[in-house]
């Protein structure tokens, strides 16, 4: 080999150890990556399934809101160096195949689709497309990720994943996956320790602190319900007032936008009690996340995720409210609240 390829080799291993995924929110990981080519050969990587299982995983992907994605994974196979499986994972020797849904789709920049539906997982993969001159930048999110040790294999599985397709997409052969994902966990775990350390209570430590999840389907669009969460005149139907509770509302303000606040204030039993939050995250007609808490007692925010999945036919709405570990003896009458108030949202929806 010349002493250029030698030092074109030294320089991508250099570049690919640099570009470590990172933890953008809790339970969520980042990673981006400048392939070479443009934008249309990159996403035929990630949604035709021969050459997707190059680097990934095969199997069929209908592109379209509601569409089934299948993938059936074959690590071994990603590389002609073969290495044996490491004991962990030996019951995946002869593949693996997992499910999900599409839940957004703009070729050839956006995909988006819920993965593990088969043990209720249901994370969140969003691959992002944009041209970068005459090379695409890809912008991998991985969302609602709970637990270290969730967060610390999908890091190292998407870092590998990710080396063996800038491997192809530069005609190279790929690196073996086995020694290659040990090799990248462990300097993941390293990286991370800091994180985990500082995070106790949160979804990225082993202690997880308080969360409850309601789901709902409605029999209309993902819009629909994603704008009931937004316009205050809904808000203060299926939130707040006597369909709900012996309660008056005062005022519902809404400030729609990413770091703009709410204000819900109702009185109740001769108290005025305002319900306050800033929205952190709008992705109409997907995703919505805002702190949530009482006005003056700033030490109780809590943070609350709205996730809207559309089905084959009408849609799913998964929320969940992430609370302090001091609240676990509560848990169960904030769930009780909110399969209250999303029943009071599918009635208003029709």
């Amino acid at each position: 080999m010349s002493l250029k390829a030698n030092e074109r080799d030294k320089s991508d291993e250099e570049r690919g150890m640099s570009e470590y995924g990172n933890v953008i929110e809790s339970g969520a990981i980042r990673f981006e990556r400048v392939l070479p080519g443009p934008i249309e050969r990159v996403w035929s990587y990630l949604t035709e399934s021969e050459k997707r299982g190059k680097w990934f995983a095969s199997g069929q992907m209908e592109l379209r809101e509601g569409g089934r994605v299948e993938l059936f994974f074959r690590h071994g196979d990603l590389s002609p160096q073969k290495e044996p499986t490491p004991d962990r994972y030996k019951k995946y020797e002869k593949g693996e195949t997992s499910y999900g849904r599409v839940i957004r789709c703009e070729p050839p920049r956006l995909l988006s689709f819920m993965w593990g539906e088969e043990i209720g997982d249901n994370s969140e993969v969003t691959f992002e497309l944009r041209p970068r001159g005459g090379d695409t930048l890809l912008v991998l999110t991985h969302r609602r990720l709970d637990g270290r040790v969730r967060m610390l294999s999908v890091a190292g599985g998407w870092h590998t994943h990710l080396g063996i397709l800038v491997d192809h997409l530069n005609g190279r052969e790929p690196q073996p996956f086995w020694s290659t994902h040990a090799r990248i966990e462990a300097e993941y775990e390293k990286r991370l320790e800091p994180l985990w350390a500082a995070s106790a209570g949160s979804e990225l430590s082993d202690e997880p602190g308080v969360k409850v999840r309601v789901s709902r389907r409605f029999s209309v669009s993902p819009e629909r319900v994603f704008d009931a969460c937004l316009d205050p005149e809904m808000i203060g139907k299926w939130m707040f007032g006597p369909a709900l509770r012996e309660e008056e509302v005062l005022r519902i303000a809404v400030d729609a936008r990413v770091g703009g606040s709410f204000s819900f204030l109702v009185r109740r039993q001769g108290d005025e009690i305002d319900h306050v939050g800033k929205y952190r995250e709008i992705s109409r007609p997907r995703r919505l996340v805002f702190t949530w808490g009482i006005a003056g007692d700033s030490e109780d925010e809590s943070v609350v995720i709205i996730e809207i999945v559309p089905q084959e036919t009408g849609t799913e709405l998964t929320l969940t409210h992430e609370m302090d570990p001091k609240w676990k003896e509560f848990a169960g009458r904030s769930e009780a609240a909110w399969a209250k108030m999303l029943d009071a949202l599918v009635a208003a929806l029709g």
